[in-house]
């Protein structure tokens, strides 16, 4: 039986899990995700 995790990464189509960390470094030269640009750092 499928994991939460696992069910959610199918529906992006994500393999697994540590592919979909590096979305942001494979989007952020895309002009269409030029809006996501102050997301792609996480500051505390």
């Amino acid at each position: 039986m499928a994991t939460e995790v696992e069910t959610l990464l199918k529906k992006v189509g994500e393999p697994h899990l540590a592919e979909s960390t590096v979305w942001a470094d494979r989007i952020r030269s895309d002009e269409q995700y030029n809006w996501s640009a102050l997301m792609h750092y996480i500051f505390y």
